[in-house]
């Protein structure tokens, strides 16, 4: 078995193309700040986690703010395919990837940015 199908068996697959990271923006918002710390951080969070979809629209040559926008108004698998220029399913159109990577990539972020 591929190493990327052992980790899809393990927690699953989602959109890729940095959709799972900006849907995850969502968990940010329902939070108890209790200072300017807290209020600070968590807007830096929220502004990385657009960093994933930013990156694959430039490279594409595209519109970052505007992809990005797009694909906030649109839910669940909805996102951008940088190959076609359009939005699609990711899903559906099997632009995916491993839950765990996703999960993996933002724990490991964190854990540098803490030793900052």
């Amino acid at each position: 078995m591929r190493t990327c199908d052992a980790r899809a068996v393990e927690e699953g697959i989602g959109a890729a193309g940095g959709v799972a990271s900006l849907r995850a923006r969502s968990a940010l918002e329902n939070l108890q700040l209790h200072n300017l710390a807290q209020d600070s951080g968590v807007k830096i969070v929220h502004r990385a986690l657009e960093e994933p979809l930013r990156q694959i629209v430039f490279n594409a040559g595209g519109d970052p703010d505007a992809v990005i926008e797009a694909v906030t108004d649109g839910t669940g698998d909805f996102g951008y395919n940088a190959a076609d220029d359009r939005y699609r399913n990711l899903m559906k159109m099997g632009i995916i990837d491993p839950t765990k990577v996703t999960r993996l990539a933002l724990a490991n972020a964190a854990a540098i940015a803490s030793r900052c």
